[in-house]
Order: C-alpha cells, then structure tokens, then sequence
C-alpha cells in the first residue's frame, strides 16, 4: 500500500510539471514568442504530454514559422544578433510546418507550401529541411523537377550527417543523377549512412562489395551489408543475400570443394 501511494504521488508531481509547463509555455506562446509557438507547435504534433493535434500544431507551428527571431543588442561588439536558439526553434518549426503541408497534416496536402516551407528552414541550415528539399527537387513535388538542384541541398544536408541524404547522394553518384556517375563517391556516401543504420544505404553498400563496384570485391563485407539490411525487413537485400549463397554453393562444387 505505501508503495502504491509513492508511484501516485510522484505520478501525481509528473502530471503537474507537465501541466505547468504547458500553462507556461502556452502563455508565452500567446505573447507572441516565436520559441514557445514552436514548442507548443511540436508538442501537439506528437503528442507529447498532451492529446496529440495535427491543427493546433499547424497553428502554432504557421506562427513560430512566420516570427523573426528576436534580435539581442551585443553592446561590446555594437552590433545586432540572434540567440542561436531561437533560430534554431525557428527553423525546425518551419521544417515541420512544411512537414505538414507534403502529408496533410492538420491541413489540406500542398506540396507548393511544403516547398516553400522547407526552403525557408533549409536556407537557415535546418538538415532535414534541407533533405526535404532535395526530395521535393528530385521528384518535382512543388517546385520544377531538377537533379542539379536536388544534389545541391542532397549535400549539404549529408554533411550535417543527415543519414537519408547521405543515402540520396550516394544514389545521385551511383545513377550519375545530377552528376556524372562517380562510384567511389556512391560507396563513400553510402557507408556514411549505412553505418547510422539507414536500410537502404546498407543494401547498396552490400551490393557496392558484391560487385566491386567503388570499393574491392569483398563478399565477407557484401553478405554483411546486405544481412543488416535483411534483418530489418528489406527484401531485396534478403534476395540478394541468397543469390550470393547460392552462387557461392555452385562455385565450391564447381571446385569440387
């Protein structure tokens, strides 16, 4: 029973912390400060301590995204700046504002919006925003369709680390899709996101050693690569794992091994 009444009690404290910190920031958000609209935005959006809410997230997150960062008066140096956060904040709001309008979240789908959204966020050094907008270029989607272009911010974003850039570039390298086609610089980018765990990334790096194909044949690495892959569902990896052990039978009993 008194373990009973300490899990509610401290339940209890937990659900008034975030009761509280959601009056606050609400408050805030109403004041117009662009940080807490984000907040407040991103926290309907996944429904994070409280129901989750596609419109009032597109609501709050259209206000962040519309605000221009506070400026703060750095009177060394005499001269205007932003708090890194509040760009930051910014940014990110814009990047999930344009989230919503590519999948219709809480608003009619737009791919116009998204675009615009995600340049915004992107033009700020958002990573993901970037990636997006990459995407929006290589597939057309709001904007004219255009594989230079979508290289451009492909890169910029997988050098942030962003690891479905990486995999897109090392993509664009491989098909020579807004470049000319560099293997090397597809097996190197693939790596980059295979090793943050990126599926696809870890079946075309298998396949990169499969074949030779801008690093050396090595089918230790190859059935590696492709068996990561595999384990998370990808079955044309599992298919080409196979492919590679049924190969590798006949050329033993071709050998007589």
């Amino acid at each position: 029973m008194k373990k009973f009444s300490i899990l509610a009690a401290a339940f209890c404290v937990c659900f008034m912390s975030h009761a509280e910190t959601f009056k606050q920031t609400l408050k805030m958000a109403k004041t117009g400060d662009p940080a807490a609209q984000a907040l407040l935005g991103m926290r309907y959006f996944h429904g994070d301590g409280l129901r989750q809410d596609y419109y009032a997230a597109v609501k709050w997150l259209r206000m962040a995204a519309d605000s221009v960062p506070r400026p703060i008066l750095n009177p060394s140096k005499r001269k205007i700046r932003f708090r890194k956060s509040a760009v930051r904040q910014n940014a990110d709001a814009q990047f999930l504002l344009g989230y919503c309008y590519q999948n219709g979240y809480g608003v009619g789908k737009d791919f116009l919006e998204a675009a615009k959204w995600f340049r915004k966020s992107a033009e700020q050094g958002n990573a993901d925003a970037q990636f997006s907008l990459g995407r929006c270029y290589s597939l057309g989607e709001g904007v004219e369709k255009n594989p230079e272009e979508a290289l451009i911010w492909y890169k910029k974003s997988a050098e942030q680390g962003q690891a479905h850039a990486q995999c897109s570039l090392g993509f664009s390298y491989a098909v020579g899709d807004g470049v000319e086609h560099d293997s090397l610089e597809a097996a190197k980018w693939f790596r980059k996101s295979a090793e943050q765990g990126h599926i696809y990334a870890q079946r075309f790096l298998g396949l990169c050693y499969a074949m030779g194909d801008g690093v050396e044949y090595n089918l230790p690495e190859a059935k590696k690569w492709l068996g990561k892959a595999a384990e998370q569902g990808d079955e044309e990896a599992a298919q080409a794992l196979e492919y590679l052990a049924k190969k590798e039978r006949a050329e033993r009993a071709e050998n007589g091994l």
